[in-house]
């Protein structure tokens, strides 16, 4: 499975990734930031995972 890629209760996929140490307070000391919006199907949510990143690179960037 993608590392990318977190299964949870009901068989539902979600996006996770890390997030950089420097960045965890920002996000309230969380370690890791996981995407609510998920899928029921592995391939739909391997196809997700680009514009999950962008989003993600986004909101880092903008977080003063």
């Amino acid at each position: 499975m993608s590392a990318y890629l977190l299964k949870r209760d009901g068989g539902t996929y979600y996006f996770r990734r890390s997030i950089p140490i420097a960045q965890r307070q920002r996000f309230g000391g969380k370690r890791e930031w996981v995407k609510l919006r998920g899928a029921n199907d592995r391939n739909e949510a391997k196809r997700l995972i680009p514009a999950c990143l962008v989003a993600l690179d986004r909101r880092w960037k903008w977080i003063p």
